[in-house]
């Protein structure tokens, strides 16, 4: 067995302090999600280390090792899903409840990396923070990891163990050059799945296995050991959900970690000693718990106050409550549990009657939740009240395929002339639709719309990872065309957008991963998010200025208020706690998030034959509501309801010509 080290414990400390601080929303710890890749570069030290010894000493069985795993991981594992089963009869929405069940087999059989990846769930998105299991995903890449890793390196050794260090560096190297390349072409895959991780565990799994000792001079060890706590620190402090991530970006934390350990290992430095202090030796011994107890109490608080953003002291609480949960299963579960030998409080037998079962019961449990839909019954009424909230109209999703394959605007309103208005933007011009329709069927007028999701009507630009499927500035230059051989056709062109996503490169407030770069059609370069707002602007005044000269008035909509969070889940939210919360949006805040798209569109508005409608004006007053008279306003955070379509756009066209 490898030499009982504090430090190591010490840095296990570390690295669950910085997840449960960055996952707790602490300022200046936006970037303590590094603290997993801490977590990979320990584990692969720890394990490949004591494979190697048993190996060297002919002690090596692959059974004695599954079964060290078992005891380690599953019993606080179980022991966290089967709560978070009970407590989520009482608290979690039917649509939550059934996300927790669909989780809690792969959480289970430790493939939820990539449940979440097929999910397309983004680690850094406001609805993946409503996810119990969601940080399981590290223990799924963990255990993948090792069930190749134990059977690799018997097979060097028995070829010639002179292979089993070059063949870990290779490895290492290759899983590195691919979560580089992954990290650009898919993020999501490139965050969740092992190929692109195994590499952070192969730097740990290095270090245990180099085959030389170098006896560093106490300077360069203390050296190290500061530069390796940097690097660290320095990733949690410049670091958010907006860093590409892994891939080069995780080289900080992971060579950081990797210099802790080497410095640590050499002789004690001052790092060594401060991170073996008898707290932080105290805290890492309750890292794993901690580190499964945290989340669900955090999403817990999430659910109860409908919001990302949960009131201070009730996040103190949570995470007080994680920490005695994970004393508590550490003391009498953990522990007990991995005893083995004379000491056992339960042998391998008996440790395989009883996890088999209760996975087994996990599995059929999840199962039964799905397959019912997380139980409306729990909550009468309150299906309709959602299912009439996320119910898009029929005319939206047809106008939008109608215009996607067919290249013709859709037709509504009253009449089968020439259209009299045009409506071309992207899903939130879509979620107009209904209330123009009836707004123009009450005037007797017809017309048409252009909606392509994603793509503002900006010629000349185009969504980086939309791609050639969905190229914003080939649809934008056909719905030119279309007015240019059609003159007589739509002389009120309204233009409406998620301006602000757009213009600020944000997706908002709860929602740090910013939006793929916009990108010059014509040089095919990606704009940066500090010329992004005078590109788009210069864009926008090209697009009136053709509009307006060919004899057409333009009516701009401006951005429609957005929440901080899904108000169909913030609504059931409230619903199940019974502690009526609320998701409406402070106006100042709202009109923080708007003041730049506002403030481009204010000049568009200055131009002759414009006009500027403005959503916040008509819908706020000190708040912005997400709920009116018993309808929700919003089909997620961003995008209006049919129902706040159909109250809100007569408001807005109240004093406008069509």
């Amino acid at each position: 067995m490898m030499e009982y080290r504090r430090d190591i414990d010490g840095m296990r400390a570390l690295a669950v302090l910085l997840v449960v601080l960055c996952h707790a929303g602490m300022p200046g710890f936006a970037g303590g999600f590094v603290g997993v890749d801490v977590f990979f570069v320990i584990s692969g030290y720890l394990i490949c280390g004591i494979l190697a010894r048993e190996l060297e000493a002919g002690e090596f069985s692959l059974a004695s090792f599954y079964e060290r795993r078992v005891r380690r991981i599953l019993p606080p594992l179980f022991l966290v899903i089967v709560t978070c089963f009970a407590v989520g009869w009482f608290f979690l929405p039917p649509p939550a409840y059934e996300s927790l069940a669909r989780a809690a087999m792969p959480a289970t059989l430790f493939y939820s990396n990539i449940h979440f990846r097929e999910l397309a769930t983004d680690y850094f998105a406001p609805s993946s923070e409503f996810e119990p299991l969601l940080h399981t995903w590290s223990l799924a890449v963990e255990e993948q990891f090792y069930v190749l890793v134990p059977l690799a390196m018997w097979l060097a050794w028995r070829i010639d163990r002179r292979l089993l260090f070059p063949g870990v560096v290779a490895a290492t190297l290759a899983s590195f050059a691919w979560s580089l390349r992954m990290v650009e072409a898919t993020p999501t895959g490139a965050f969740y799945l092992l190929q692109s991780r195994a590499w952070e565990l192969g730097v740990g799994a290095a270090l245990a296995l180099a085959p030389w000792r170098w006896e560093a001079p106490r300077w360069l060890a203390e050296l190290v050991a500061a530069l390796g706590l940097a690097a660290i620190l320095f990733a949690v402090l410049t670091y958010d959900g907006a860093t590409a991530f892994p891939g080069a970006a995780a080289l900080l934390p992971v060579i950081g970690a990797a210099a802790l350990i080497w410095s640590g290992g050499r002789q004690g430095t001052l790092v060594t000693r401060l991170l073996g202090l008898p707290p932080m030796v105290w805290l890492g011994l309750i890292s794993y718990a901690l580190y499964l107890w945290h989340w669900p109490a955090l999403v817990l608080a999430r659910h109860l106050y409908a919001s990302t953003e949960v009131p201070a002291l009730a996040t103190v609480i949570a995470v007080m409550a994680s920490v005695l949960l994970a004393w508590l299963s550490t003391r009498f579960l953990e522990m007990p549990v991995r005893r083995r030998g004379d000491r056992a409080v339960i042998g391998r037998g008996s440790l395989l009657l009883v996890t088999i079962p209760v996975a087994a019961a996990i599995v059929v449990v999840s199962l039964v939740i799905a397959a019912n839909q997380g139980f409306w019954s729990r909550a009468p009424g309150l299906r309709e009240t959602v299912e009439e909230a996320t119910r898009r109209s029929p005319m939206e999703d047809a106008c939008r395929q109608a215009w996607r394959e067919g290249g013709e605007p859709c037709r509504f309103g009253q009449g089968s002339e020439q259209p009299r208005v045009l409506l071309w933007g992207d899903s939130h011009a879509g979620a107009l639709m209904p209330g123009l329709d009836s707004l123009l069927r009450q005037r007797g007028l017809a017309g048409a719309a252009t909606v392509t999701t994603g793509c503002p009507p900006l010629p000349g630009l185009r969504r980086q990872q939309h791609g050639d499927r969905l190229d914003c500035s080939v649809s934008n230059a056909a719905v030119l065309d279309w007015l240019e051989a059609n003159p007589q056709a739509a002389p009120k062109v309204i233009l409406h957008a998620r301006w602000a996503a757009y213009f600020t490169q944000s997706n908002g407030r709860g929602a740090p991963r910013p939006r793929d770069p916009m990108i010059d059609a014509a040089t095919g370069r990606a704009l940066s998010r500090e010329e992004t707002p005078q590109a788009l602007e210069a864009a926008l005044t090209a697009l009136v200025e053709r509009l307006t000269a060919s004899g057409r008035q333009v009516i701009i909509v401006g951005g429609v208020p957005e929440m901080h969070v899904d108000v169909p889940r913030g609504h059931m939210s409230a619903s199940m706690s019974g502690l009526g919360m609320t998701v409406d949006v402070p106006l100042a805040q709202v009109t923080e998030r708007e003041a730049l798209a506002r403030a481009i569109l204010r000049r568009m508005a200055s131009r002759p034959g414009v006009t500027l409608v403005d959503p916040v004006s008509v819908m706020c007053a000190d708040r912005c509501p997400a709920e009116l008279d018993g309808h929700l306003l919003y089909r997620d955070y961003n995008h209006l309801s049919t129902h706040a379509s159909e109250v809100y756009v007569p408001l807005l066209f109240e004093n406008v010509e069509l």
